[in-house]
């Protein structure tokens, strides 16, 4: 597994795993009209051509590639978007990682978060948090990493109200390891 920074010709690959790990990762914990609209094809390639076009000088995505080249997972990073309060304490945040579901449990999700923490660190934020649906399995897998329960919110995406949980690392140095 290769584990690089996307490039403008991912855009179609992260797509496919954005749409692909929505399907498999929501259904059930958020409502199926939800899922299809936030998982357009057209709509994720769009976004991820856009973002790669661009230059954003503190965001980053990384994708997880298989021996083949296909990719397989990704992940971005941001500076906090959830409020000052978050940011003094969690200045970046890892804000999206997928893999496609056959990708799960080899440790590839790691190797994301470590890379994401690492240019975090790179740009002064040794410390960042991560947001999850309070339904998602996921969670355990924060939690396996050493994330810490920061705190629980609600909030509404395409016209439906959803929980989701905080988990930080004040320290990501632990995730470089």
């Amino acid at each position: 597994m290769i584990i690089r920074e996307a490039t403008a010709a991912d855009a179609e690959g992260i797509a496919h795993v954005h749409v692909a790990s929505w399907h498999t990762t929501y259904t059930g914990i958020i409502p199926d009209d939800v899922i299809a609209q936030m998982s357009d094809p057209q709509r994720r390639l769009a976004q991820w051509q856009r973002f790669l076009a661009e230059e954003h000088p503190r965001e980053s995505a990384f994708v997880a590639a298989d021996d083949d080249g296909r990719i397989v997972g990704f992940a971005r990073c941001t500076p906090t978007r959830s409020g000052a309060e978050d940011a003094a304490i969690y200045p970046g945040e890892l804000e999206s990682i997928y893999l496609l579901q056959e990708t799960q449990g080899r440790g590839v999700g790691r190797q994301l978060v470590r890379a994401v923490a690492a240019r975090l660190a790179q740009q002064g934020m040794q410390a960042m948090i991560v947001w999850v649906f309070v339904d998602n399995p996921a969670r355990r897998f924060y939690e396996a990493l050493g994330g810490q329960f920061v705190r629980e919110q609600s909030f509404t995406i395409a016209g439906a109200e959803l929980r989701e949980v905080a988990y930080g690392w004040r320290d990501t140095s632990v995730l470089l390891k």
